[in-house]
């Protein structure tokens, strides 16, 4: 439990007396995700990227975003390799994200 106050003060969710903090706590507090993602996606707003942001915390809510049509498995597989670029699952969700992007857009996603 010392943890997760630890991580509230350190966020700016809490003060020194663990009450929540005007308004970063406050709106930390109305977001259903872990207290991380929270402060990432209010911060995110003021960087201009809470688009991308909340594909990342969305994404990273579920075990598998990749699919596997039984019928085309071995491709599937090769493109999930290709896709995956990084070791750091935050990282592949996004490069997967631009990828996809630069694809939709008509780039080549190859010079990433």
């Amino acid at each position: 439990m010392l943890r997760g106050v630890e991580l509230l003060y350190a966020l700016g969710a809490i003060d020194r007396t663990s009450n929540l903090t005007e308004p970063m706590g406050a709106h930390m507090a109305e977001i259903p995700l872990h207290p991380m993602f929270a402060k990432a996606l209010l911060e995110s707003v003021k960087m201009g990227c809470a688009e991308e942001m909340l594909i990342i915390a969305a994404m990273s809510q579920i075990q598998n975003a990749f699919v596997n049509p039984p019928n085309e498995k071995h491709k599937a597989v090769r493109i999930h390799c290709f896709l995956s670029t990084s070791r750091q699952r935050h990282w592949d969700v996004f490069f997967c994200y631009v990828r996809v992007l630069l694809r939709v857009f008509g780039c080549s996603y190859q010079y990433l």
